[in-house]
Order: C-alpha cells, then structure tokens, then sequence
C-alpha cells in the first residue's frame, strides 16, 4: 500500500460501505484514502488495542513498501532494467512471427514469408522452424540456390539443438534434394562421426570424402584427413590409401605443429601394416559359420565351411581363363570387413571385401536392358587372383536383385533403386573393376543385356585380361 501511494497517488479507489440497512460504494483518490487508513493504523497502536504488534507490523510494512518506491523511482530501476524485462516477455514472440510468416505463404505472398522468417531467423538464427519454412518458401519461388542454403544451414541448426536424429535425417535430404550445395566441414566431420558410431562405414567414408572434396583448403581439412585414414587403416584395412591421405595431414598448409605430431603415430600404424605378411596361399573363397561382427579387428574366425560348388555350364571361353565358375548366393548382410552371404543349404559367412576384384552387372533376356527387368538381373562379384582355383577358370559369387535381403536397403523405393545403391556401394568399398564400365554396371543408361548366360559369360570371360600380365578381373 505504501508503494501504491508513491506511484499511483492519483488513483481513484472504490470503496464499499454497510451501515445497518444502508450500503453502497464510493471513490476515493489514493493519496487521501491510503493516508487516513495509515493515521488509524497509528491510532489503533497507540490505543494500546487488541493485536498491537500486528498493527505495527501494517505501519512497518506500509512505510518500507514506499521507501521502495522511492528508491526505484529515484534511481531510474525501473526505466533501465524492470521495464525492459517485462517488455521483452510481452511483446511479440517468435511464435507469433513465424504463425504470421507462414500465413503470408499460406496466401501466395512468398516474398512477405521470407522477409519476415528473414528477420525472425537473424533475431533467432537457430529457429528449425523457421529455418524449414524459408526452405519452403525459397523453393516455391524457384530459388533452389537459396532454397539449398537454408537448408544446408539446418543441418548446423540441428546439431546447435543437440538432435543427432534430425541432423542426420536433414543431411540426407539435403543431399538427395540440393546435391550442389556442399554441407559445412564442421558438420560433415559429426555426421561421419555419429555413422562410425552406429558402425555406417561406408557412409562414414563418403561423407569424409565429400567434405575434403567440398572443402580441400578448409582449417578443419587435417582434421577430416586424419579420420578418413584412420577409418581406412582401422576398419578398411587399406593401410597404403591411409597413408597416403596421413601425409597429406601432416603438410597441410592448415595443419598445426601440435597436428602435425599427432599424424606421425598414424602414419607409423600405416607403414607397419604395409610390411610384408607371411606368404600364405589362400583357397578359394569361403565363408564362415561365426556371426558377423562388425569391430575392428575381428576375432579369429572358426573353421571355415567351403561354399557349394554347382558344376559350372560348358562355355566356350580362351584358354588363358577357361569359363566363369558362378555360386549362386544370398546376400543377408553388409559391414566394414565384407558381405554377410548364405548359400542354398541356408549356411551364412562373410565374403571378405578385398577378394572382390571386379564386378559384373548384365540383364539376362531382356533385350533393352531397362531397369524395368528386375527378375533379370543379375550382378557377378569376380574373384581376385588369390581367391581364384588354380584350375582353368575365373570363380565368382552370383546374385540377382531376390538374392538381396539386406536390411540396409529396405527403404528404398524400388528393387532396383535398392539394387543400384547395393552395386555403388560395393564399388566404393572395394575399389573392385567394373565391367564393362561404372554407368553400365549403375544402369544409368541402361543395364547391358544378353539373350542366355552361356553368351554373357563367354563374353565376360573373354574382356578379362591375361594371367600372368594383369590380375584377373581387376584391370581388364
């Protein structure tokens, strides 16, 4: 009440009274209704009534409430400091800004949404909201530079908010839908991170290559150089592509003295899994009865059970390969160290990446090899050297666009769609040779088709280059 007195003198008060039968109300100003109640305050105290020290408490409480008063009003408190707070909790949110943008988008005014989203995100740079609709409205407009800026940016705005998920999910639709517009390197590198976390490598892998590829000259480029070899080194297994990517670390232009000491342990790690192993001569590829685990490096695998060795057609082919020997297979599975198949019999293993030396992609009675012929298809992987019986004879594993049951390639549209992303992958991994060409083998103009297999294989095996000259199936 003493408070009230100071700043608010001039109010008029209302008052209610009941005199025996007779009641009503009446005003009063502040500055003479507040004073006779305090005189009778003093009254009542010094009368000596009932409740003294509670009367003294009134008086107390009224005096210290307007010496408050005065204080702030005196000071200028209330102009500098409670006045702003109040106003900054009630004037207009972002809540409303963005309602308001999005009506203007809802009524065709696209220039109106994205000068106000404009706005609310400069205030609030981190707005996904926001963020998403200026996304919207630069695409309506037909702006798809902007449109693949904005949403490049929230990615970043993603990870501000500490959403692993979000930031994932937006990066994968930036990059299906705003390909030509690189995501920033500090994003790239968590991205491929959180893969490698979830043991994506080879989504780790790419996502390090695009950032270098986008950002060569960036001062986060060593450190995306020294993830990418260590991904190599430890999970590929591809010491010699590690250390390569480990030098150019170490003499990068962005690369500190601290950094740079840092490489040589790894580039030391590189060069010693290139030393010579022992010499051991491998049979043809097996597959293994343990469970696929993806940890580097793998436990010491059981004994190996052979995959079943169908009698191969009679196919004219040179003397120098003899035939194509094909394993029909089921592929189940994919990790960092290989491809989880299972033969006829229902018994499942690995196929290590590094025996696959080429690959082969043909439609089979389809004479325009479109992607419309999926029960055609059929994808060869081409054993390397090492993995190749000594008998006449270039061995591979088989698959057909049923044979793929890999979780991974669920989502996709089509099995074809899931069958090209298969074959690009396993391109990437193992560095394998496509036949005859990386388009043909993607099916971007069309798979390459053959009336029968004995005509298809006769064909493969002829393009292969000569043993002895070049390794089987992988420069030919």
């Amino acid at each position: 009440m003493g408070a009230f007195l100071v700043r608010q003198a001039t109010t008029r008060i209302r008052f209610f009274y009941w005199i025996y039968f007779f009641r009503g109300t009446f005003h009063a100003p502040a500055y003479v209704a507040l004073p006779l109640w305090l005189l009778q305050q003093f009254a009542m105290a010094r009368s000596g009534q009932a409740g003294g020290v509670a009367v003294w408490a009134h008086i107390g409480g009224f005096g210290f409430g307007a010496l408050v008063a005065i204080v702030i009003l005196m000071t200028g408190l209330e102009a500098k400091v409670l006045a702003p707070a109040i106003q900054k909790k009630t004037t207009w949110t972002a809540s409303d800004r963005l309602a308001a943008a999005l009506g203007k988008l809802d009524r065709g005014d696209t220039e109106g949404a994205i000068k106000d989203l404009e706005a609310l995100l400069k205030a609030k740079p981190d707005n996904i909201d926001a963020r998403t609709s200026l996304i919207d409205a630069h695409a309506r407009r037909g702006d798809q530079a902007a449109a693949g800026r904005e949403s490049a940016r929230l990615v970043g705005a993603y990870f501000k908010a500490r959403d692993m998920t979000g930031a994932m999910a937006a990066a994968r639709e930036h990059k299906q839908t705003y390909r030509d517009v690189p995501l920033a390197l500090r994003d790239q590198l968590a991205l491929a991170s959180d893969c490698e976390k979830r043991q994506e490598f080879a989504e780790a892998a790419e996502r390090y290559r695009e950032a270098l590829a986008s950002w060569p000259d960036d001062p986060l480029a060593p450190k995306a150089l020294m993830a990418y070899g260590r991904l190599l080194l430890q999970v590929f297994k591809e010491p010699g592509e590690a250390l390569a990517l480990l030098e150019q670390a170490r003499i990068h232009p962005r690369a500190t003295p601290e950094f740079q000491q840092a490489s040589l342990a790894m580039i030391a790690m590189a060069k010693d899994a290139l030393q010579p192993a022992p010499d051991r001569s491998e049979a043809a590829p097996q597959i293994s009865s343990a469970p696929v685990v993806a940890e580097a490096p793998p436990p010491p695998p059981p004994p190996e059970t052979r995959m079943p060795e169908p009698v191969p057609a009679e196919v004219p082919a040179p003397p120098s390969h003899g035939r194509l020997l094909p394993v029909p297979m089921r592929a189940v599975g994919l990790d960092a160290r290989g491809l989880q198949l299972q033969d006829q019999q229902g018994r499942t293993g690995l196929l290590p990446w590094k025996h696959v030396a080429g690959i082969s992609v043909v439609t089979i009675g389809n004479s325009d090899g479109s992607a419309q012929a999926a029960d055609s298809l059929i994808l060869d992987l081409l054993m390397g050297p090492n993995s190749t019986p000594a008998r006449p004879g270039v061995r591979c594993v088989r698959l057909s666009v049923k044979d793929l049951t890999i979780p991974q390639l669920q989502g996709e549209s089509s099995p074809v769609r899931a069958f090209q992303r298969f074959v690009a992958t396993i391109l990437k991994v193992t560095g394998a040779t496509p036949h005859p060409s990386r388009d043909a083998c993607l099916g971007l103009h069309g798979f390459p088709s053959f009336p029968d297999l004995a005509t298809y294989e006769a064909d493969l095996v002829a393009t292969l280059p000569t043993p002895g000259k070049d390794r089987p199936a992988q420069s030919g």
